[in-house]
């Protein structure tokens, strides 16, 4: 399964903002193939299994690596080299960490391991700084401190919660393009306690920096995620407790979107890329049809 849209923009958000988070972490994978030789791009994703306190592993999602170079993967294993999509001392693995695939890769093992350690993974230094950044859904103004801690935010503020908040209408740009618009809504948790003023001033100033990174950005480690680049729409206080200031802003990506047509083929279902406006019928016959045909002809199908 490839990786959809919306994970992939998401992810690159978190990306642009990973200068943000500190040091990211580097190290290598042994990736085996499961039969012939795999190029492995760059940019694929895989989530640490991680143990728990209580002695339960775990998949964290929300510790993501990737491979930073195009990589052939044999089936006698092949070190990839990876580095976590944020920064952070808390992405430093010890080797032999087994890893999953998010999304699972064709022709790959759909768990490898590191064969080198990551490290050089460290926290931010200065003001300007976030010690947290995850994907989540919401935060609901009425539990803003369940949702901290649901977010797996607890502890690592000032931090900034990604979700996806919608989806415009497709507008056509000509003859099979059409475009769209995400809409995302990056919750921004402050919870200094020096006092108020300063608390709100260092929610402001990272605002600032948060449209200043995403701002026209439409690629990060060789992805392309915005076309035109990322719009800021706005922002706002989001809630406010005693211990803590949320802030939301709000931006658009911008994409082009795939038709896929489920086909039979050879009895079995495929799904194939077909244009919006036409679709071709091959017929293929043993005999010679009693009526001529038409083959390989076209047809507008405009309303």
């Amino acid at each position: 399964m490839s990786l959809g849209f919306r994970v992939t923009v998401m992810r690159s958000i978190m990306g642009v903002l990973a200068p943000l988070t500190g040091q990211r972490a580097t190290g290598t994978a042994l990736v085996r193939a499961t039969g012939s030789d795999v190029v492995l791009p760059r940019g694929c994703f895989a989530a640490p299994i991680v143990e728990s306190d209580t002695g339960n592993k775990a998949i964290a999602r929300d510790k993501l690596l990737f491979t930073t170079a195009e990589t052939t993967v044999t089936a006698g294993g092949t070190a990839v080299p990876v580095a976590s999509l944020v920064g952070g001392a808390r992405h430093n693995f010890a080797a032999g960490t087994d890893l999953r695939w998010d999304p699972q890769l064709a022709g790959v093992e759909i768990v490898s391991s590191l064969n080198v350690a990551t490290t050089g993974g460290a926290e931010p230094t200065g003001d300007a700084k976030l010690r947290g950044l995850i994907p989540y859904e919401e935060l609901a103004t009425n539990k803003i401190g369940g949702a901290i801690f649901a977010a797996k935010l607890q502890g690592l503020t000032p931090g900034v919660v990604v979700t996806w908040a919608g989806t415009g209408a497709a507008e056509r740009m000509g003859r099979n393009v059409w475009q769209r618009s995400d809409r995302w809504i990056l919750y921004l948790v402050v919870t200094r306690k020096q006092g108020t003023v300063e608390r709100g001033h260092e929610g402001l100033n990272l605002l600032d920096l948060l449209e200043a990174y995403l701002g026209e950005r439409g690629a990060v480690d060789g992805r392309n995620f915005s076309d035109p680049g990322v719009s800021i729409v706005g922002a706002s206080r989001h809630s406010v407790t005693p211990s803590s200031y949320v802030y939301a802003l709000t931006i658009e990506t911008h994409g082009g979107m795939k038709r896929i047509d489920t086909r039979l083929v050879d009895g079995t279902a495929h799904g194939v890329i077909a244009d919006w406006d036409r679709s071709r019928y091959d017929v293929n016959v043993a005999t010679t049809p009693e009526y001529p045909l038409i083959v390989d002809a076209r047809y507008d199908q405009d309303p």
